[in-house]
């Protein structure tokens, strides 16, 4: 197997070209909201706008894949990468990350009114914990704040709690791998997401993030009570049709832990998930796409049977079962328009 690094990928047009042989395209969200979702919980100025889709433009989008493609379900899918069944030429999966109550207020009702269904892949650590992931209290602090004012304060926060951290803040060597891997933010707001999310250590950024979401956005605990599924939602989804899948437990990037780590991690998520909803063949995906060498069949061996990156491209029956690719929403039309000019050709 080889580590995969979402810093070092790039967004090619010849991905989007579909194989001869019957393919997949699995497409990935995270937030689908209405654009005043996020001031009704409460006032947040003019900070930067959170990056979601509208449900509107989600809707959009499903009916786009529709027109073009066949839907399949998880067990479908399974099924087809087991050997035991086939699959439309051109079909796709619908999958969603981070376990967000977006996913349960607007996503699965768009859905049902269309027959669809998805997968859905949580962090153990919101369902365990009931607290938020570091990962959304950026995002927050981002909104709250606007991207050059969260700068300034996480650069003085930084200097006077974890002064030997600090020197990440003077070291621009990975300024390029930041913006490469969120190629689809303006620099210095890439730079901040991939200094947090990939270059501080776990214990440093999550002391930082606390107490400026404290100060400046409020309780973390509360605003995850407002801001994830719970048990309740996943079993009524379960019962509705669609999959629950393991995204992680404390939602870290694997690329970027021991082996004891990833496998500690793992744990616990396979084991919250089995406790809640029970046993079954649950799928995974990777928490910023990332994997080392030995991920895989870490994976493999807690029990899950597929596991998702980042990497994009059409998705085959020849593919690894455990380094499977997935579709961002922001790409979709790209590969609609590949496939639908190979067809006029």
């Amino acid at each position: 197997m080889v580590w995969r690094d979402p810093t070092k990928e790039t967004h090619t047009e010849c991905a989007a070209v579909p194989p001869s042989e019957p393919c997949c395209l699995a497409v990935m969200y995270h937030y689908v909201r209405p654009p005043n979702a996020l001031a009704e919980m409460a006032p947040f100025g003019s900070g930067d706008a959170l990056d979601a889709m509208t449900v509107e433009s989600f809707e959009a989008q499903l009916d786009l894949l529709c027109r073009h493609f066949e839907p399949i379900d998880w067990p479908t899918f399974y099924a087809w990468r087991e050997g035991r069944a086939e699959v439309p030429g051109r079909s796709f999966l619908l999958t969603f990350d981070d376990g967000l109550i977006d996913h349960v207020r607007y996503v699965a009702p768009a859905l049902e009114r269309r027959g669809l269904r998805g997968v859905f892949f949580v962090p153990g650590f919101v369902l365990a914990a009931q607290n938020l992931l570091c990962v959304h209290m950026i995002h927050l602090l981002l909104a709250r704040l606007g991207t050059s004012r969260f700068r300034e304060l996480l650069w003085t926060q930084v200097r006077q709690c974890e002064p030997e951290t600090a020197a990440m803040l003077a070291d621009t060597s990975w300024h390029a791998d930041a913006e490469r891997m969120y190629y689809y933010e303006k620099p210095e707001r890439a730079r901040i997401k991939y200094l947090l999310n990939l270059q501080m250590p776990a214990t440093v950024r999550q002391e930082v993030l606390r107490a400026l979401f404290e100060t400046h956005v409020g309780s973390p605990r509360r605003w995850a009570r407002e801001w994830y599924v719970g048990w309740d939602e996943l079993v009524a989804l379960e019962a509705s049709g669609h999959t629950v899948g393991g995204h992680g437990f404390a939602h870290e990037p694997y690329g970027r832990l021991s082996m004891e780590n990833q496998q500690h991690d793992l744990n616990l998520v396979a084991q919250i998930l089995r406790e809640g909803l029970g046993p079954g063949a649950r799928p995974f995906s990777y928490p910023y796409g990332s994997v080392s060498h030995e991920t895989p069949d870490l994976c493999r061996s807690t029990s899950f049977v597929h596991g998702f990156t980042t990497q994009e491209r059409w998705l085959t029956a020849k593919d690894a079962p455990f380094l499977l690719p997935r579709v961002d929403t922001i790409h979709v039309n790209r590969y609609v328009e590949s496939e639908a000019s190979c067809r006029t050709h």
